[in-house]
This record gives C-alpha cells, structure tokens and sequence, in this order.
C-alpha cells in the first residue's frame, strides 16, 4: 500500500503498479483518472473528508459523520465519482494524524475520535450510495454496540443514562468495581477532610490519577501521560465539602458545595510571540480501579454515566 503522489512528484523511475493499493487522499497529489488508467487499486481518503488531526486548526478534531453518511461513499474522491462496484475502487478509510503530540490528547481522547468515525465510514464501505435508514436512528443503533466482544476501552456504560456506582464509605487502599468511567460522567462524593501529605491520591487507574492532594501545590487536581493539572480547592482538616466532577470529550468542570470552581476546558497559548496558537486539551478518563492512602473521610461516591 502506497500513498498516492504520483500526479504531484512524477518522476522517471518505474513505479510498481501490479497488486498494489493506492491511497488517494488528494486529486492535486494523486488525480483519481490518472491512477485508474495506471491500474492502481485505490483506496478512497480524500483529506478534506476523512483527516482527523485533533485541535490541529485544520482537517477535522472529529469527522463529520452525518454529513458523510449522506453524501460520501467509497467511490467519491473529493468530487471526482467513479462507477460503484469498479473493481479498482477496493474501498475507504479514514486517517487520525496526531501532528502536536504536547496537546493533551490522550491515547483514551484519539480512541473516542476512532469510535466516533468507525461505525459510519464502516457503513458507508458496505452499502456505499445505498443506505436506507435515516442518519439519526443508524446513530442511535451504532452507539448501542460494543467496540468489540468484551472490549470497552471507552470505559462507557449504557446508552440508557445509569448510576454505575454507589458506595457510603469510600475506604482508602481498596480495590473498586468499576476501573473508570469515560465520557460523559458525573462523579461527585462528600469530603470530609484531614491533614494530607502532598502526592496523595484519592482514586487511580492505569490511565490516570485523581489527587486529593496533588503533589505540586498540595489541592485536589488530576493526572494522565505526562501532564497534572490544579484544580483550585485544598482540603483542610475539619472543614467538609461536597465535590461533583463533569467530564466530556472537551472538558472537565470540577464544582465545589455546588458552585462551578473551574472549567479545565480547551486552553489555547502561544510559546512566544510569533509562534502560532497551540491547543491544550486538558481531559480526563476518570479513574476509579483503586483508592489511595489517605487520611479523609470519603463518603457518598455516586458516579454515573451521563453528565448531570
């Protein structure tokens, strides 16, 4: 399989052609008729319908779904259209490029794009121009399914709105039921609060920790891959609260007593002032596998699959 550039960087030197796949992403690089006449076997991509390349600025942060199974089938090449069933057109995908990798988008983030894109592109590859039922209820059903036959690295329970987990008393150094919860959750829980070594955490998981005192400046705050982010309220001895925690694709909304507190949506920052703006997501997985070692009381944890 070869990406296709034979239009754009055409040389003298013979390409091979026979059992080769092309793919077509751009008709500048690699014009459709062209690789057809060559006898290409060509796989359709076209860039400005199936990039993803996530809080780029450009190509698409999610596909647009909808729009593709209405108007896009394999034999499309960004415009130039083929006969289905052409037996050179040998089918279509879709690409995520991940050309800033200190964006704060995680491996759990770059999954939710695949798993958003999969099903209707998936569709599209099997009945091409002719699917007959209505975009809304294909998306519907598709969300229903499993990634596959016990797999949910989405970590998503549903699609009916549920509370997966209720417990009184949370106790440190326990194993929970449920390893994490992804988007969309609300986790909220009581605290009431002891005196805490930095670098204490509440709950944790493979894919990341919740600190209950994080182990730079001692407040709640939360981490994945490389990166820790503050979130604006220390526990203090004596002193109790109430915290309720929202995630989504885009954001995390941490509420103290009620109150929105902080809202560790896209950030967007230049490193100087003639770089270009570079985006940060600052998401999480929320991680419940384990409790940490922690002097608190912890009570009330209700976590559930919908954002409310």
């Amino acid at each position: 399989m070869v990406w296709g550039s034979l239009t754009h960087a055409k040389g003298q030197q013979p390409v091979k052609v026979d059992d080769v796949e092309m793919i077509v992403w751009s008709n500048g690089f690699a014009n459709p008729q062209e690789m057809h006449d060559l006898g290409y076997d060509m796989v359709s991509m076209p860039d400005q319908i199936l990039y993803i390349v996530p809080h780029a600025g450009y190509y698409h942060d999610y596909l647009d779904t909808r729009k593709i199974y209405d108007t896009w089938a394999p034999n499309d090449f960004n415009g130039f259209t083929f006969e289905e069933g052409d037996p050179q057109v040998v089918g279509g995908m879709f690409a995520v490029w991940n050309d800033h990798p200190t964006n704060g988008v995680t491996v759990k983030d770059i999954h939710h794009r695949i798993m958003h894109a999969l099903p209707t592109v998936a569709a599209k590859n099997w009945s091409g121009t002719k699917v007959t039922v209505p975009f809304d209820e294909f998306e519907a059903k598709s969300v229903a399914l499993s990634e596959a036959p016990g797999v949910n690295y989405l970590a998503t329970y549903g699609p009916a709105q549920l509370d997966i987990l209720e417990v009184a008393e949370v106790k440190p150094l326990t194993t929970m039921p449920v390893a994490e919860i992804g988007y969309d959750y609300t986790v909220e829980f009581d605290i009431d609060g002891a005196e805490e070594a930095k670098g204490t955490a509440l709950f944790e998981s493979p894919n990341g920790i919740f600190w209950l005192s994080n182990p730079i400046t001692g407040t709640l705050g939360y981490s994945r891959d490389d990166k820790l982010y503050y979130l604006r309220h220390d526990v203090r001895p004596g002193e109790k609260s109430h915290v309720k925690i929202q995630g989504d694709k885009d954001a995390l909304r941490f509420y103290l007593n009620g109150q929105l507190v902080d809202d560790m949506n896209l950030r967007w920052w230049r490193q100087n002032e003639n770089s270009r703006k570079i985006a940060e997501q600052r998401t999480l997985v929320f991680p419940l596998q384990k409790t940490g070692d922690y002097k608190s009381k912890i009570s009330n944890l209700r976590v559930s699959n919908y954002l409310r």
